[in-house]
């Protein structure tokens, strides 16, 4: 299968990639991916729809949460070379590769024509060592919390 990610995923990825360039980070991890996706500074898109009209959750909550991991996880951005920093697409980490992976197993899997954020967020809580993971877990969210709710969703 040829993957096709949804207009709202291409443009939280080239996002993300800025944004964690911007705070000094050398890599995109599932925090920035996250991060960028819920920041509605950016717009709404289908995972912040998702998130808060059908689980409930408080986009503001766990954007302070995730901002905590940012400033955690950044390197200083004096470490970042100029060649770092003009850069248009910076590498990922592997468990954001890994994601991907599981997002796109899963698109298929439910006969989607797209992968989207919510796929890929999917894709990310399922690693139960993802700091991200820990975040939504705080609030009794996990992978098969919104597999199960998004999978109600699509079959209606």
């Amino acid at each position: 299968m040829k993957e096709k990610y949804s207009k709202d995923l291409i443009r939280v990825i080239r996002k993300s990639q800025n944004y964690a360039t911007h705070i000094g980070d050398k890599l995109l991890g599932t925090n920035h991916i996250v991060y960028t996706a819920l920041n509605t500074r950016y717009g709404y898109n289908e995972l912040t729809d998702f998130l808060e009209y059908h689980l409930d959750v408080s986009l503001s909550r766990v954007l302070r949460k995730l901002n905590g991991l940012n400033h955690i996880s950044s390197h200083r951005p004096e470490e970042l070379t100029t060649e770092d920093k003009n850069h248009f697409f910076i590498s990922m980490t592997h468990p954001v590769r890994q994601a991907f992976r599981r997002a796109a197993k899963l698109s298929e899997d439910l006969g989607d024509e797209e992968i989207n954020l919510i796929h890929l967020l999917v894709g990310i809580l399922e690693n139960e060592n993802d700091p991200v993971t820990r975040v939504f877990q705080e609030m009794n969210i996990t992978a098969d919390t919104i597999y199960d709710e998004y999978k109600s969703i699509i079959s209606e």
